[in-house]
């Protein structure tokens, strides 16, 4: 079987986006599995999973780059390796749940779209109504192969979709939205930008908030727009609240590569650049820092002297704190737990 790497959309993407920051065209290449393989392709060898097979296609075309497109994709040898650096530990993070071990599956899973409650929801309130389409509740079989994509929609000899699986179910239900909706003969760019582009927006939205937390809707969203190549500021209907729009605005800021930050993760690499050398506010703050850590000091030498514990209790370190913003000093008819009451959010 022949592949390209357009067949893998997340590592497309990230290339995509790399070379539309270089300026020049990406140019899609063949890959193969096989290490002794006669043909031209990029070699990927054997991976251990899909999320180790994106990794490899990005790894292997960024440093074929010269030969692909003309060109190096980056400036720096050091400036490569911190990218493929964030990019293996974000994909790593998409495969491994927080305190948790990855097993593999074994043997494929079958299950079905309606198994998918939120694929299920936007296909059934919103896709298939819009589009005048049937609903079909098509075959899904959950797989570990490291040669298909996270999702891939198939024909023949029956429709169905090939989901791998993967810890990160945000991710995974993206990919599978875009699949089912090539399932129902439908385009995935025209059909969510009519979406972006009306009304519906509103009821969209809604279904992705009954479902994902506010982060997990942003993932959903800015992976879906940024994988279907549209602007997603340009469509969002203007009536939506604000608040919505400036945290899409403020994920898509990203100063060396022209991509959202969820893609790559925030490094300290990253941020370097723009720190500035504005040291105003540490130095007018180092005269209470000074004055608190002094009073720690007293205290200490209070507590040796009386034959205590020279550690300074947490109760005490608060009270001391708090004298340094309330001149008249803690009331000490009240307890801690009375102290910081009234500074909480419920």
């Amino acid at each position: 079987m022949k592949y390209n790497v357009s067949d893998f959309v997340l590592a497309k993407t990230i290339l995509k986006n790399l070379c539309h920051h270089r300026g020049v065209p990406f140019v899609d290449v063949s890959i193969t599995f096989e290490l002794d393989s006669s043909e031209s392709a990029l070699t990927i060898g054997d991976t251990n999973n899909i999320l180790h097979t994106i990794y490899k296609i990005v790894y292997e075309y960024i440093k074929s780059s010269e030969s692909i497109i003309g060109e190096a994709l980056f400036d720096t040898l050091e400036e490569e390796d911190n990218f493929l650096i964030t990019i293996a530990t974000r994909l790593r993070s998409f495969l491994y749940r927080e305190g948790s071990f990855y097993t593999k599956l074994g043997e494929p899973t079958k299950q079905t779209l309606y198994s998918k409650p939120l694929i299920w929801g936007l296909m059934r309130n919103i896709v298939c109504p819009i589009n005048d389409r049937a609903l079909k509740n098509v075959d899904i079989y959950l797989i570990d192969r490291n040669d298909i994509d996270i999702a891939r929609y198939c024909e023949e000899p029956e429709d169905y979709i090939l989901l791998n699986d993967i810890e990160n179910h945000v991710i995974q239900n993206v990919f599978l939205f875009i699949e089912a909706i090539k399932a129902h003969g439908l385009s995935p760019l025209e059909t969510i930008k009519e979406i972006y582009e009306s009304d519906i927006y509103v009821k969209y939205y809604g279904l992705l908030e009954l479902t994902l937390s506010d982060e997990e809707l942003n993932d959903f969203e800015m992976l879906l727009i940024n994988i279907l190549g549209m602007e997603l500021l340009c469509v969002i209907p203007k009536r939506i609240d604000n608040h919505i729009r400036n945290h899409k605005i403020a994920q898509n800021i990203y100063p060396n590569y022209g991509t959202p930050f969820w893609v790559w993760g925030l490094t300290e690499q990253m941020l370097e650049p723009t720190r500035g050398s504005d040291w105003s506010t540490y130095k007018s703050l180092q005269p209470y820092v000074q004055e608190f850590w002094n009073k720690v000091e007293e205290t200490k030498k209070k507590r040796i002297e009386s034959g205590k514990d020279p550690g300074v209790p947490f109760n005490v370190l608060l009270r001391l704190k708090d004298s340094q913003f309330n001149d008249t000093g803690p009331s000490p008819n009240q307890t801690i737990q009375a102290l910081l009451s009234s500074n909480r959010i419920w």
